[in-house]
């Protein structure tokens, strides 16, 4: 059923003579895979395993391996409708995933980079990401780790929804552990607390939604994340209120079970609806037809040109990428509908999608001037900024690039005003990296086509690490500044415990020794009275309203 039809939003010229069309019934599937990370960015990436596998069973459909030039080519035959999932992984590196529902007649080109993996340093109870984002908590003696984190405003490289679109991911991060299976803590970007839910309301913890989907699987695993601060500490249903505000500065890090070399996802309910349409050539439908929408399944065209696309509930349009035949073409922006609905059900009409040769996207060379700036919008020096779009195959991109990519420039260092200028092949859209050294900081951005304007780059990710002067005077403990304290522990001369407290929001200076401050809770209780040569140390961690993590630290010893 159609709900409202809207206008041809999408028409992209009424002539359409030289059309490319498929020249199979079945799925053909082609492209490249470069190198992600920092080192080695746009280089190809060889055997590689790229597999086709049955979305509702698992069942390998078909599957290959990457040539020297980090090339593919699967075929499958299609006589109806079928769910599939593109998988793409290598050792040392985190898969990428895509979905596609496809008929037949439906060819297309994908080409994607692969980020390497990071060694997580280990010790006797817990293995850490440099960054802080992923934690594998209680690994066994001797245990190693790897994973990446994922910065959802720039990429996303796992295009299966979980559960039929029906969450959204909201923080992202792969693990590869020595172990079959571990515990594992995903910090929450600030961006995604204003969506997280409780799922078990009136339990007196949070719980949010969360999913796994492993090596060699096609669909995600729906679980259940329990929320905790910055500094470990379980956080209560109370605390819900200030996180969707984002006004709470102890942080939010998610905690749940999985399986090693996974992607674990923290999501939040998503309310979805459905955009329906027809595409054409020249005043023909045409099936094969693909149409995506951003971190959504690549949906084909039926006979009759039909296609519906799972949508958020929103009120803005959105612009979806389609392909035909293996070509890439523009469209115009979609309605966005304001109800939930489903496939199949009634669904927003946005009339019919033309294609043209006039409209084909080709990858062109361009310049990007880049500037890189910290939370204060400070200009920042001596970033290291590197520029690539992984839509490009690689026969294009050697062709703009040559086969070492030295006619391009991918990376580049800023000057004393943060800004620098890269230049590679685009087509679809691009991502840009900055990361500074001195600042421990990196961020992020991503466009499409060829920007005429700056690409602002803020670097938003990373932790300041600063110690506050701390006094042990008598039963008080005080520090200096306004930090709130999450945690403090006193020990004795022999380095044996005599109290400990923490506190989820924090404790003001300052702490008389035995007296749990309001909203605190004693770890362990007094043990001894205080002696000369105790020591007191603090500890604060969280996140600041810019999205940066802090830790601050102190130590005294009582004269």
């Amino acid at each position: 059923m159609v709900r409202r039809v809207f206008p041809l939003v999408a028409v992209l010229l009424a002539c359409s003579g030289g059309v490319r069309r498929p020249e199979s019934a079945q799925f053909l599937m082609s492209g490249t895979v470069y190198i992600g990370g920092l080192e080695k960015k746009s280089e190809p990436l060889a055997n590689a395993s790229v597999t086709l596998r049955s979305a509702s069973t698992g069942e390998i459909l078909a599957s290959n391996t990457t040539s020297s030039s980090g090339g593919y080519r699967l075929s499958l035959a299609s006589s109806g409708f079928s769910n599939v999932v593109l998988s793409i992984a290598a050792d040392g590196y985190a898969p990428r995933l895509q979905a596609f529902s496809v008929k037949p007649y439906t060819e297309t080109v994908q080409s994607f980079a692969l980020e390497p993996l990071e060694p997580l340093e280990c010790t006797d109870e817990t293995c850490v990401s440099a960054n802080g984002d992923l934690e594998w908590r209680g690994p066994p003696s001797g245990a190693t780790a790897k994973g990446t984190s994922v910065d959802l405003s720039s990429k996303f490289p796992v295009g299966v929804p979980v559960t039929d679109g029906q969450f959204d991911v909201v923080s992202l991060a792969y693990a590869s552990i020595s172990a079959g299976q571990g515990t594992f803590r995903v910090r929450i970007p600030i961006a995604g607390w204003p969506r997280l839910v409780d799922t078990v309301p009136n339990s007196g913890t949070i719980e949010l939604s969360a999913a796994v989907l492993g090596v060699g699987e096609a669909a995600w695993h729906v679980t259940t994340a329990k929320l905790f601060s910055e500094a470990g500490l379980l956080l209560p249903e109370s605390a819900l209120d200030a996180i969707q505000k984002q006004t709470f500065t102890p942080g939010v890090i998610a905690e749940f079970t999985a399986v090693s070399d996974a992607w674990l996802a923290v999501t939040a309910v998503s309310k979805r609806g459905c955009v329906e349409g027809i595409v054409a050539v020249d005043s023909t439908p045409v099936a094969g037809a693909l149409i995506n929408i951003p971190r959504g399944a690549w949906v084909s065209s039926d006979a009759a040109g039909r296609f519906c696309v799972s949508v958020p509930v929103a009120a803005d349009a959105f612009t979806p990428a389609l392909q035909f035949a293996g070509l890439d073409y523009k469209t115009g922006a979609l309605p966005m509908t304001g109800a939930e609905a489903r496939c199949g059900g009634t669904c927003l009409s946005a009339g019919t999608l033309w294609i043209a040769t006039s409209a084909m996207i080709q990858a062109a060379l361009c310049t990007v001037s880049v500037q890189v700036v910290d939370v204060e919008a400070a200009p920042v020096r001596d970033a290291v900024v590197i520029g690539f779009d992984d839509t490009v195959a690689g026969n294009s991109f050697s062709a703009f690039c040559g086969k070492l990519g030295t006619r391009c420039r991918l990376t580049s260092t800023t000057d004393a005003t943060g800004t620098t200028a890269l230049t590679f092949p685009v087509e679809a859209g691009f991502s840009i990296d900055a990361t500074s050294s001195a600042l421990l900081k990196s961020g992020s951005s991503a466009a499409s086509g060829c920007p005429k304007d700056a690409v602002k780059i803020v670097l938003n990710r990373g932790r300041s690490i600063s110690e506050v002067t701390t006094v042990f005077a008598g039963n008080s403990i005080s520090w200096v500044g306004a930090n709130l304290v999450n945690h403090l522990l006193v020990t004795n001369s022999a380095g044996l415990v005599t109290w400990e407290i923490e506190s989820v929001n924090g404790m003001n200076s300052p702490v008389i020794f035995g007296q749990v401050p309001v909203g605190a809770r004693e770890v362990k209780g007094v043990t001894a009275g205080v002696n000369s040569g105790d020591a007191v140390s603090i500890e604060s961690e969280g996140t600041l309203k810019n999205g940066l993590q802090f830790m601050v630290s102190g130590n005294a010893v009582r004269p």
